[in-house]
């Protein structure tokens, strides 16, 4: 059985196109891991990276486009299997998989002198292809993302109570495929903070859902934490940590635990903000980008 084919749409064709409208810069990219869908807009020399923290859409990032396009080139993709990206036959979903996905769509979206503003899961991507394209990476975001062996504690914890059932093959993939728009829900009910409209980010995400994505998280869960631990080399950009304090679902996380992955680091605190904090607060976000940018 191919357990990734639980997670697929019907149809492809029809599941994007409700979404485009209203927006500029969405479009749908052929790439050798698959179509990725992204949305790249803005001004400015120097362009930032965003991608997607499943099951956060494109759409939940209009406000961060708004706030940063007359200063940045803004570019911000959803993984293949997220979103509606659609990945291509025999895609794995590794880690060195989807970072070969964003390093293919910068490649071909001509993207240079970037900052990397990788938030959970999406962050470990971040600290690959700053040594992968280090003439790409101009400095990296890391957001809502400690130690790797913090974030494994954190995916086993999540994981139906630490049951594991997202973890277990064809089990994970049946419950997500049945099941995607209430565990989402609940997710944004739970890891978003005090500053967050959680309502807008559900209703997003339901709106998403109805037009026909899917979630491929049980084959990345399985596919992230089921193997040996990644070895990351040290971050030699400057690098920027946000971390969003009011987000329940890392309350036994420490942030200060990626720090020895960069070379040069600061860490930031949105004390109301969760999970999410760059798209909570964007308004604060976006000024400490700013400000960051303005370091490199």
């Amino acid at each position: 059985m191919n357990i990734y084919s639980l997670e697929r749409p019907l149809a492809w064709s029809r599941a994007y196109r409700p979404l485009f409208s209203g927006r500029s810069g969405i479009r749908l990219l052929n790439t050798p891991s698959g179509v990725v869908r992204l949305r790249h807009e803005g001004e400015g020399s120097h362009s930032v990276v965003f991608v997607c923290d499943t099951p956060v859409f494109i759409e939940h990032y209009d406000r961060l486009f708004e706030l940063l396009s007359p200063q940045f080139k803004v570019l911000c993709l959803e993984l293949p299997g997220m979103g509606f990206s659609k990945p291509a036959p025999g895609f794995d979903y590794s880690l060195c998989s989807q970072a070969q996905a964003v390093r293919e769509v910068l490649e071909a979206e001509d993207v240079k002198d970037c900052i990397l503003a990788f938030s959970c899961v999406a962050a470990y991507l971040a600290l690959m292809l700053a040594s992968l394209v280090p003439k790409t990476v101009r400095g990296v975001v890391s957001v809502q993302a400690p130690s790797w062996g913090q974030e494994c504690t954190w995916a086993r914890r999540i994981d139906f109570r630490g049951r594991g059932l997202v973890a277990t093959p064809v089990l994970g993939q049946l419950i997500l495929r049945v099941g995607k728009q209430t565990i989402a829900e609940r997710w944004f009910r739970s890891a978003l903070g005090e500053s967050a409209e959680k309502q807008q980010f559900i209703d997003t995400a339901t709106q998403a859902f109805a037009a026909g994505s899917p979630w491929a998280l049980a084959s990345m869960v399985q596919a992230y934490f089921s193997s040996d631990a990644p070895m990351f080399p040290t971050v030699q950009q400057k690098a920027l940590l946000i971390w969003g304090s009011g987000d329940r679902s890392h309350r036994r996380s420490q942030p200060e635990s990626a720090l020895p992955y960069f070379r040069e680091a600061q860490l930031i605190r949105f004390q109301n903000a969760g999970h999410c904090p760059e798209l909570e607060e964007p308004q604060r976000f976006a000024e400490a980008l700013s400000a960051f940018s303005a370091e490199l």
